[in-house]
Order: structure tokens, then sequence, then C-alpha cells
């Protein structure tokens, strides 16, 4: 009887764990921050492989002036769009599993 209770655990975990798709996630935000500034990103998903990588934040700089005149810090605001695609992803979540 243990060998039968021990047969169906192994096979309940061996299906949940098979049981991960080779998608993207719909979307996925984010916040960096480093030493010269902080960035917000999003990144949404177009189709299986491709997504779109939208980033606002801030990047920090410091004005340094000749005999220390004019020395300063100021932030910048940058923003970012990137196309991405993930050619190897199949690969990579067989290799998971």
């Amino acid at each position: 009887m243990k060998k039968y209770y021990l047969l169906i655990i192994f096979t309940l975990c061996y299906s949940t764990t098979k049981a991960q798709n080779s998608n993207l996630e719909k979307s996925i935000f984010g916040v960096q921050t480093g030493v010269l500034g902080i960035w917000v990103h999003n990144e949404a998903r177009l189709a299986p492989k491709t997504a779109l990588r939208s980033e606002v934040g801030f990047n920090a700089v410091f004005l340094i002036g000749e005999g220390g005149a004019e020395d300063g810090f100021i932030m910048a605001p940058t923003l970012a769009l990137e196309p991405r695609y993930y050619y190897n992803i199949e690969k990579f979540f067989m290799n998971v599993s």
C-alpha cells in the first residue's frame, strides 16, 4: 500500500512541475536605484516572444566649476522605450523544469 501512495505522490509532483508555459509575463513592473539615479520601468508583452520595455527616471549629474565656482548637483529626467525579443525562451523553460 505504501508503494501505491508513493507512486501517486511522485506522479502528482511530476505533473505540477511540468505545468510551466513558455510565454512571457503579461506585464512586469519594477524600480531600479543606483548611485546616480532612480528609474521606474514596465515591460509589457506584445507577442509570445516580444515585449516593449518603457523606462522613466532621473539621472544625477555633478557639476564642478573651475576654482570652486558654480559647483552643483542636477537631476535630469530620462525616458526610454526599447523593444525586446526573447529568441531562446522555450529552451530556457525546458531546462528549468
